[in-house]
């Protein structure tokens, strides 16, 4: 962006080298200041002579102002594309080349982008270097108002740059050595700096700022940081929680433990007459089972020839299988029937058992679509009891407050949110490698931040932070990329997000709840097609769902702009409450006006004051054209 300006005035005024050709008039800077400054970029010749040159003869100094705009010409043979001359006024025509002007029209809600763009642009007081000639310097007013100016738009930049939790750590270094170097006695400089690094979680960053800014007050003899500076320090290095350093067990890295699992010799109740042909399906399904990237799936070859009792390996297997599969054909009504019993191979217990038909003609007909639902809801039972499993911890009482926890987060308001985070603090307290508890405390800090309105950032700094030590706990482990997939995506990380899903679902593929989340991400920042097909796979999985996936899925036929489905699915949850915003918008859009109007009326009365845009504030959209049809619908409905 170095060229972007023609003509510079903030910091050591100067012209673009591939736009001068000599030496350029120190006065010709201040009268591009003056024009730059003007209410409509414009002057006439009289007014700007008479506030560069002190004489009262005004013909004396139209006569400097014509030798003055001959020389700015020859510095500048392109003069004339950014500035035009008469004979009575003088005029800026391109406001783009000329940073103060830029500066003027600055956006600082840009996100970084913004940040650096201010740093570019403001290089200094304007016309630094520039002794100006007039005896009053006509510029003293506007400079301090541009340098005021400059510390508004870099607080709005940094609030605006961290208020998601998550932001360039060296690009706030830069802007805090930058604006130092501008004035390192503005205390109000200080408080910003500390604000923004706790909310990005650098309490360390946070105590360093306030220690520079001490020393500084010092050497000027005041007293110490003013009380709203302590308070502020003492917000930024607050924590919601601090459950330590992630332990790390060796023996979950790499090559972590996934699920042995052997599929036995099918038995028969009576001689069917096809028994081959039923013994190649069970061992076809035990093929299709390997595809399962969670779980190591014996060869049947081997698997077959096992010894066991109902299930119950023989002590001197060589399979060290985790979990057994014993299948028993037996007559049905309408032909044969396949029952498949899983079990726990160290302890006999039945964890899962399951029905099929398995006709001949049924087995020549669908025989991959059974196969495969048949695999399919084995890899469910089998993750689903590992995920369950207090084998996650081997200390009985931290298992114990894990589940106090997860009991608590049954009810999403702050109060049990907030236990539930003590409870799972307790867990990690007893086992600093239980990662599901890592977990926990993540998730419960997030929805701590929706529940505020997004208004703490530092939540979410602390919620990705401790979802990282549950990978670093547990990487085998699906909950830590989980919980980082989600947070990421409240902090419109979208990239992070969608690595952290896939790193997840690798983990456990047929997790209805992570294949949920997954599918409301792709509701917001992917294709909303792919986000429907995800939806229905976590629905075919948990078939009768808490209310929050009938949410997920509303949001999700609002993204394909099916605003009848999207009002179907509200239906179904128990309290619509949560939904209240989607009905509104839906409603709107299909031109339902009493409906519409009644749930608009609602919404208002729980959320006084509130526009259609600040409603929309905290959902996660890549583009503000995708969040638009949304608050487009809310307009329509009369929220303004």
């Amino acid at each position: 962006m170095s060229n972007a300006f023609g003509i510079r005035l903030f910091g050591d005024p100067e012209i673009d080298q591939g736009f001068q050709e000599r030496a350029f008039p120190s006065r010709g800077f201040c009268l591009i200041a003056l024009l730059a400054l003007a209410p409509t970029r414009a002057m006439t010749r009289a007014q700007a002579a008479s506030q560069l040159w002190d004489s009262h003869d005004t013909h004396a100094n139209m006569g400097n102002m014509r030798q003055l705009i001959l020389r700015m010409s020859k510095a500048l043979p392109s003069l004339g594309s950014i500035m035009s001359v008469d004979d009575k006024m003088l005029r800026i025509t391109d406001p783009s080349r000329i940073d103060v002007c830029c500066f003027l029209e600055f956006d600082a809600l840009g996100g970084e982008n913004s940040l650096r763009q201010l740093m570019e642009i403001y290089r200094g007081d304007l016309l630094q270097s520039i002794e100006v000639p007039a005896h009053e310097d006509p510029f003293s007013v506007s400079r301090a108002y541009l340098r005021e100016r400059y510390f508004g738009f870099a607080h709005a930049a940094l609030k605006e740059v961290t208020r998601y939790g998550h932001a360039n750590v060296s690009l706030i270094q830069a802007l805090e050595r930058h604006a130092l170097a501008i004035d390192n006695g503005r205390e109000e400089t200080y408080r910003s700096l500390i604000a923004a690094y706790g909310a990005l979680g650098r309490a360390d960053e946070s105590r360093r700022v306030f220690a520079l800014l001490t020393d500084v007050l010092r050497l000027d003899g005041a007293v110490g940081p003013r009380s709203d500076t302590r308070a502020m320090l003492a917000r930024a290095t607050a924590r919601s929680i601090d459950v330590g350093p992630a332990v790390i067990d060796p023996e979950r890295l790499p090559s972590s433990h996934r699920p042995r699992v052997a599929l036995l010799a099918p038995n028969w109740v009576s001689p069917s007459g096809e028994e081959n042909l039923q013994r190649a399906f069970v061992e076809d399904a035990a093929n299709e089972l390997a595809r399962h990237k969670s779980l190591v799936t014996l060869a049947a070859h081997s698997s077959f020839q096992a010894k066991s009792d109902g299930g119950a390996l023989d002590n001197s297997s060589p399979l060290r299988a985790d979990y057994a599969v014993s299948t028993f054909v037996r007559p049905g009504r309408s032909g044969s029937e396949l029952t498949v019993r899983l079990v726990q191979a160290n302890s006999a217990a039945i964890v899962w058992s399951g029905d099929y038909p398995l006709s001949r003609d049924l087995i020549v007909s669908s025989n991959r679509a059974l196969v495969s639902r048949v695999a399919s809801e084995l890899s469910s039972a089998i993750e689903r009891h590992s995920m369950a499993s207090p084998d996650r911890t081997e200390d009985a009482s931290a298992y114990l407050e894990f589940l106090k926890g997860q009991d608590r987060l049954q009810t999403c308001d702050l109060r049990s949110v907030r236990r539930a985070r003590g409870y799972y603090a307790e867990a990690i307290s007893q086992d600093g490698r239980f990662s599901d508890a890592y977990s926990g405390v993540s998730r419960s800090l997030y929805l701590e931040w929706l529940l505020l309105g997004g208004n703490d950032p530092s939540l979410l700094a602390q919620a990705r932070d401790i979802a990282e030590r549950a990978i670093i706990s547990d990487p085998s482990n699906s909950a830590g990329y989980w919980r980082r997939a989600m947070v990421a995506l409240y902090q419109h990380d979208f990239d992070e997000c969608l690595g952290s899903f896939m790193l997840a679902r690798e983990r456990h593929p047929n997790s209805a709840d992570i294949l949920l989340d997954y599918a409301d991400a792709l509701g917001h920042i992917g294709d909303p097609d792919e986000a429907w097909a995800s939806f229905e796979r976590s629905i075919d999985l948990n078939p009768t769902p808490p209310d929050h996936y009938w949410w997920a899925g509303a949001s999700i036929a609002f993204s394909q702009a099916d605003y009848a489905k999207s009002i179907e699915l509200c239906g179904r949850l128990r309290n619509d409450e949560p939904v209240l915003r989607l009905l509104v918008s839906s409603h709107g859009h299909l031109g339902n006006r009493s409906e519409a109007a009644g749930y608009a009326r609602r919404l208002r009365e729980n959320y006084p004051g509130e526009t259609a845009e600040s409603m929309a504030r905290l959902q996660p959209h890549r583009s503000r054209a995708d969040l638009q049809p949304f608050i487009d619908g809310l307009r329509i409905a009369g929220i303004k």
